[in-house]
């Protein structure tokens, strides 16, 4: 599901505009079908008149505005939703000062709003609302840069900080702050030097918090760091592979992939500024830990698929300097190994993740035109009888806006009696 540690962060320009659906009511039914939910930033009014629609697996789709002050604008894509999809924090702009606001989409109305005042950045990750405490959100805060000279000689705030927030009390519950002892003692990224971090959110669950921390304004990194915070102490301790590209974990079973370089198989500089990826790392519960798939090009994604049976994986291939680009391709693992091509272009598809037995992906085909436009498709294909035949089945389409994103997807239960993926080789 999307708002798990997952996926694979590409930049997207999408279009779509849906059927004429009020939008405001009831949410749907609980435990119902899977969906998912788009955003569309409306670029192209002024002002932006940014919108979710959310996409059920039966075709049903709801249309909901988010309601903006006059002359605010959201910093970055919505991403951090609720477990029940009812709720999403938003970090927002206005007047040079940012504001944390969390909507509830059917009612359209604020549960809650927090003034950061004036910082260099805000985010809302997709882990950041609490799964065992629905009334804590956890947002990580960068106040300014290290030697910016229009920063006040007064300003005493910390380079960055995370901030835990009680939505029912509407106080800052636990805060970790760059200066706090047990921080500076790690020496993130083998430097003392102040450096802008932005912490983000990998896992909150009760007084449990596991945060990457990522540099700020850089682009970000192929590996981050990433730490266990209990809140309530000063305890911060590294942890790892919650800082890796391609993180997913199957929440019902505790299984995690994600992927990195293994130096010891041969490898490919892939044709953009990340470094070589060419394994897939898989971790269970039972404290095994090893490779499950190797690819010497580069690999820049990977998620749980059809009810965890399988993990989707990105491959870029060689560069062709011919025609200034390299092939990609999804490809589904089993647990008994075996890999088999995905029937998604991957080219066109800016978001893959797993749905019920099976997958979904969010497709666009750039029109142009003025203003441009982009032809944006979201498909479900279902693995027919647990094989590699696929059955699939267009949920939603648009040719009407220039950015629409796949930002959040429901809970996918795990199939019973899985069995653990072997070992790479095996």
């Amino acid at each position: 599901m999307f708002h798990r540690r997952a996926v694979v962060f590409l930049t997207v320009i999408a279009a779509a505009l849906l059927p004429a659906t009020p939008g405001v009511g009831a949410p749907a039914e609980a435990g119902g079908l899977w969906s998912a939910w788009l955003y569309a930033d409306d670029a192209l009014s002024s002002p932006p008149a940014p919108e979710l629609a959310r996409v059920h697996q039966d075709g049903r789709v709801e249309r909901f505005p988010i309601p903006m002050p006059a002359g605010a604008t959201l910093q970055g894509t919505p991403r951090a939703f609720s477990a029940d999809g009812g709720r999403v924090a938003l970090c927002m702009r206005r007047d040079d000062l940012t504001s944390v606001r969390v909507l509830d989409i059917y009612g359209q109305a604020d549960l809650a709003y927090y003034e950061l005042g004036q910082v260099s950045g805000c985010d809302a990750s997709p882990d950041a609302f609490n799964q065992g405490n629905a009334a804590l959100l956890a947002v990580g805060v960068v106040n300014y840069f290290p030697g910016d000279p229009n920063r006040p000689a007064d300003d005493t705030r910390p380079i960055w900080e995370l901030r835990v927030l009680n939505l029912d009390t509407g106080e800052v519950e636990h805060r970790l702050t760059s200066d706090a002892p047990a921080v500076a003692a790690l020496s993130p990224y083998g430097s003392t030097e102040p450096r802008a971090f932005i912490p983000l959110v990998r896992y909150f669950n009760n007084d449990v918090l596991v945060f990457a921390l990522v540099p700020w304004g850089t682009g970000g990194v192929t590996d981050a760091e990433a730490y266990h915070w209990i809140l309530g102490s000063e305890t911060v301790a590294p942890v790892d592979a919650y800082g890796k590209t391609g993180l997913d974990t199957l929440d019902a079973t505790g299984e995690t992939v994600w992927l990195t370089l293994d130096q010891s198989r041969p490898s490919v500089q892939p044709p953009m500024p990340i470094g070589p990826l060419n394994v897939v790392m898989y971790a269970n519960m039972a404290g095994d830990r090893y490779p499950i798939f190797h690819q010497p090009t580069s690999l820049i994604g990977s998620t749980f698929i059809d009810n965890g049976r399988r993990v989707a994986v990105l491959i870029v291939g060689a560069y062709n300097p011919e025609t200034d680009s390299a092939p990609t391709e999804w490809v589904a693992l089993d647990r008994a190994g075996a890999a088999v091509k995905l029937s998604a272009p991957a080219e066109r598809v800016q978001r893959l993740v797993g749905a019920p037995e099976g997958y979904a992906f969010l497709q666009l085909e750039f029109l142009g035109g003025d203003p441009p436009l982009s032809q944006a498709q979201l498909y479900y294909h279902r693995f027919v009888d647990g094989g590699t035949a696929l059955e699939s089945r267009l949920l939603w389409e648009d040719a009407s806006q220039p950015g629409w994103d796949l930002v959040w997807s429901s809970e996918m239960p795990a199939a019973p009696g899985l069995n653990p993926f072997p070992a790479l080789g095996q």
